[in-house]
């Protein structure tokens, strides 16, 4: 690695997270090895000084606390955390998840022998609220759809197909360079698939994303994620739908045509939207299971939206 400064800037935005979680995070960028630096983004609406003073309780100056006075939400939040670094390199770390100690280690030698790259994904342990290994099916599906080798590379249609099969990148895993990325690179409108979008954009952009099976990072699985509560509302189906249907729309105008089709597909959408269907009628949600099911009949973005009232 080149030396000098630190390469890498591990940034954390905290919205309403457990303070415990948010140390423990904190904790997990401090065993890393090498140089960094680590940036906590305050994302709270309130006046609540608590994350600050977990920063200050630290006593690091390779730590900074900032408070986001801008506009809020995931990509606003996001986009300030890349606002904030100087490094040619940026992580994004969940503050309820955890760097296993060689992160940074594995990502930069990943990143030194793919200098093409601008995007760098691994794999991760799945943990539950206490920190445990458990087992979590969406995540087995992801390690089944990404290729099979130790380090792969996503470029061109081909990349752009595998993923509107089905999206196997863990986002808080990417470490972005930073050069590489469209201004502002986080959507501040989607909530969901903030992070594919953004993927999709730098495959159609030329780039490369490059990827390894191996894990370097702890993914926590718990009943308060923002994922579970934009699945259940269906608000995520309805993001994904439409951001594939845009996808094809772009494909097509560059005539790609098996990513054309295959974002038009998008299976594993379809699949996951009829299985929460399901599990809405099995708990007597349905209102919530219907409204699944016609999004699942959907083949067009007009389609995804909700009928207009009459005036008469």
């Amino acid at each position: 690695m080149v030396s000098g400064g630190p390469l890498l800037t591990f940034a954390i935005p905290v919205y309403n997270q457990s303070e415990a979680y948010v140390q423990i995070a904190i904790e997990s960028v401090l065993a890393q090895s090498g140089l960094w630096s680590l940036v906590v983004v305050d994302d709270s609406r309130d006046n609540s000084t608590r994350y600050k003073s977990l920063v200050l309780r630290f006593r690091d100056e390779r730590i900074r606390y900032v408070r986001n006075t801008d506009a809020h939400g995931i990509g606003n939040a996001w986009n300030r955390c890349l606002a904030e670094a100087t490094t040619t390199f940026v992580t994004i770390v969940h503050a309820d998840d955890q760097l296993r100690k060689d992160y940074s280690m594995r990502m930069l030698d990943l990143a030194e022998r793919n200098p093409s790259g601008s995007l760098y994904f691994c794999f991760a342990d799945i943990i539950d609220a206490a920190g445990r290994p458990t087992f979590s099916l969406p995540d087995l599906v992801k390690t089944a759809l990404a290729p099979v080798t130790n380090e792969f590379v996503l470029a061109g249609e081909a990349g752009i197909v595998r993923l509107c099969i089905g999206d196997f990148i863990m986002c808080p895993t990417v470490m972005y360079r930073r050069s590489d990325l469209r201004s502002p690179a986080f959507s501040t409108v989607l909530r969901q698939v903030v992070d594919l979008d953004l993927y999709l954009d730098v495959l159609f952009a030329g780039r490369e994303i490059v990827g390894t099976r191996r894990a370097a990072y702890r993914y926590r699985r718990h009943a308060s994620s923002t994922t579970k509560t934009l699945t259940d509302d269906g608000a995520r189906f309805l993001e994904e739908m439409t951001l594939y249907l845009r996808t094809a729309g772009r494909a097509a105008e560059h005539a790609l045509h098996r990513a054309e089709f295959v974002a038009r597909a998008m299976p594993l959408v379809r699949i996951n939207l009829l299985l929460a269907a399901a599990s809405d009628f099995f708990r007597g949600r349905f209102s919530a299971g219907r409204a699944k099911l016609r999004l699942l009949l959907a083949r067009s973005e007009a389609s995804l939206q909700p009928p207009q009232k009459s005036r008469a």
